[in-house]
């Protein structure tokens, strides 16, 4: 790990912290995300997730809600992940 790397429990967000605290740890975790995910070989596997989403469908008549509900849990890590570098590339 590099020098500068704030340790998960400073990057948590608590309800007793300030607003301002708040936003910039989500700020300094969303430029992580980028990082990580900004270089070519992140970018490939987000591709891979991205690919791996898309040919599931989420919803299917010939199966359970759950099922549907399942695969939709599936695609929350890859949602949170572009949140991410979206915010991270806004700021």
């Amino acid at each position: 790990m590099t020098e500068s790397w704030l340790g998960i429990e400073q990057l948590r967000i608590k309800t007793e912290d300030t607003k301002e605290q708040q936003e910039s740890k989500r700020l300094d975790v969303a430029r992580l995300y980028g990082l990580c995910f900004g270089t070519e070989a992140g970018q490939k596997v987000l591709a891979m997730m991205q690919a791996d989403v898309d040919e599931q469908e989420t919803f299917d008549p010939n199966m359970s809600a759950q099922h549907g509900y399942y695969r939709e849990g599936q695609k929350q890590p890859l949602r949170k992940i572009l949140q991410y570098i979206k915010l991270a590339t806004q700021k």
